[in-house]
């Protein structure tokens, strides 16, 4: 099962692997860390779904509990929370999506502690790395698994996600790599031990991105059922059973969490309601029976809209990985062309088709999709949600390029002459990754620090003006307040207004806001004037930010 161990280019891998989890880590260490430790503030994150990730997995070590109590939720209405954060009835916050990924954590944060465990991305990241190499190997041949894990340390997505350490991007997939590995391996192999830990570690990552699980069943079916040729009904059962573990889990979890075990963050936790009446706004299930709105569930949940698919894969395939695009057709079509010639490559074969499905699948999944946040559309590259949704398609490329790089080592020209053009083709690709990761504007990892860097100056300045019992709006901040303040996101949301009426006698209501003085008049007299409310006490709080208090007028003639 390990004998890849015994490679020389396991061993030089190894050594990478030890480079790079210093690569992966350094972002976390330089920026959230030594920065919070500087600024004596909360760890700031970027993004709003690591901040509530990080923020429940401190939960569960000093609470064991994914959910936290805010009293006021229950008679406001569940409007104070921040961003991917839900709310249940009874007022508690819970996480906002699937619960693998915190839980997992959790665990392991009562092992190692609250500050190690933020390294287990990087972690994870590079040992996963190592079992690209065998499962590439096992498929293709030693060379091209060698070259595969090469292009995957360096490779834009999974380095940019890899180094952000609260997002369980990387974490599903390298879930999904390992359990891919143990699959195959159970499948060319009479080894029915590995089938149990492929259902274990793809159980792991189906519970870490439960909307994956059809895209990932298929690839299962695809080798226990057709290529797994001894011991098959042994292996499939085996599959089940450490399929189950991590199924029992999150049961048990979204239970405890969630009141529902087949409940999941991203729904509306109204219990009363129906399963299509409690999903998020995106998604979109409106059909003439329930059978046709199961189906759009599960399969086109975002419907299906040819021009965002193909403006979506122009600019997230053919842009975001041009040149392994083309080096990975290239590869894919000699190594087809070889295929028809031979029919010798069978294992090849179905890790292409398992290729195609994962590929098609998530391409016409989420190409659909038109992103809410058009700031962030409009403005991120590598940082968009797209890049994190497509990320095995773009893993599953590389061992085409590896093999494209491989056959041109074989070619009978100069030794030299090709050894000096591969190692020109993966420099070049080095290169080009690089400088998504780190120079890409606004969301590179550079201009990230500086992000962050400003943040926790802007934290600290906010702090100045906040006094400790009060309610604070806001509209996309919540980010540098959460969890030391109270945040209730407004986002032009105006039915947040009658709630917080409701506790202006005992509590101080203030709002940070960007807006000029005719948006906060518009506000004024056209939004909040009929509640008897204002937004008042204009105090400048920085160059760019102001502060209002929401005062009643009731009383005014």
């Amino acid at each position: 099962m390990f004998n890849f161990v015994k490679s020389r280019n396991f061993v030089l891998l190894l050594l990478l692997a030890v480079v790079f989890f210093g690569v992966y880590s350094w972002f976390f260490q330089s920026t959230n860390h030594v920065l919070s430790e500087e600024n004596q503030q909360n760890i700031i994150f970027n993004w709003p779904d690591a901040m509530a990730n990080h923020f429940f997995i401190e939960q569960y070590y000093y609470n064991n509990t994914f959910s936290y109590d805010e009293p006021l939720n229950e008679a406001l209405g569940g409007i104070i929370k921040p961003r991917s954060v839900n709310v249940l009835p009874s007022g508690e916050l819970v996480p906002t999506g699937f619960l693998g990924f915190v839980i997992i954590s959790g665990w392991l944060a009562k092992i190692v502690g609250l500050y190690f465990v933020n390294f287990l991305t990087p972690l994870l990241s590079v040992i996963t790395v190592l079992f690209f190499y065998a499962l590439i190997k096992e498929v293709f041949d030693e060379k091209t698994g060698f070259i595969s894990a090469i292009l995957l340390f360096t490779f834009a997505g999974y380095w940019y996600y890899s180094s952000l350490v609260m997002l369980s991007t990387v974490f599903f997939i390298s879930l999904f790599v390992i359990g891919l590995y143990f699959l195959i391996f159970t499948a060319h192999n009479n080894d029915t031990f590995s089938a149990f830990l492929s259902g274990l570690f793809m159980g792991l990552a189906i519970i870490t991105r439960s909307s994956e699980i059809i895209w990932i069943s298929l690839i299962a079916f695809l080798y226990l059922f057709i290529v797994a040729k001894e011991s098959r009904l042994k292996k499939i059962m085996l599959f089940i059973l450490g399929l189950s573990g991590p199924a029992i889990v999150i049961l048990y979890y979204n239970n405890k969490t969630f009141g529902n075990p087949l409940s999941v963050g991203y729904l509306n936790t109204d219990d009363s309601a129906s399963i299509f009446e409690r999903l998020p706004g995106e998604i979109t299930t409106a059909a003439s029976n329930k059978f046709s709105s199961w189906f759009k569930l599960l399969f086109i949940p975002f419907g299906f809209f040819e021009k965002n698919i193909i403006a979506n894969f122009y600019r997230y395939i053919v842009q975001f990985m041009g040149p392994y695009l083309v080096l990975a057709l290239v590869g894919g079509f000699w190594w087809l062309i070889e295929f028809i010639k031979n029919k010798k490559e069978s294992r090849i074969f179905f890790f292409f088709v398992a290729t195609m499905i994962t590929s098609m699948w998530l391409v016409f999944y989420y190409g659909s999709w038109e992103f809410i946040d058009k700031v962030v559309l409009k403005n991120n590259l590598i940082g968009s949600s797209y890049i994190r949704y497509w990320m095995p398609i773009y893993m599953l490329a590389l061992p085409f390029v590896a093999y494209l790089l491989n056959k041109i080592t074989k070619l009978k020209a100069n030794k030299l002459l090709t050894f000096s053009l591969v190692s020109l083709l993966i420099s070049g690709l080095f290169l080009f990754s690089f400088n998504l990761v780190y120079q890409s504007k606004g969301d590179g990892l550079l201009d990230q620090h500086q992000i962050i860097s400003s943040y926790y100056k802007r934290a600290e300045k906010f702090d100045e003006y906040i006094q400790e019992n009060d309610l604070i709006i806001i509209n996309r901040v919540d980010k540098l307040l959460f969890p030391k303040h109270k945040v209730v996101n407004f986002n032009l949301d105006y039915s947040i207004f009658a709630e917080l009426r409701k506790v202006l006698s005992e509590k101080r209501v203030i709002y940070f806001t960007l807006m000029p003085d005719s948006d906060i008049e518009f506000i004024n007299s056209k939004q909040i004037s009929s509640l008897k409310l204002k937004l008042a006490n204009k105090t400048q709080v920085d160059e760019e930010y102001f502060l209002y208090e929401l005062v009643d007028t009731a009383g005014d003639n």
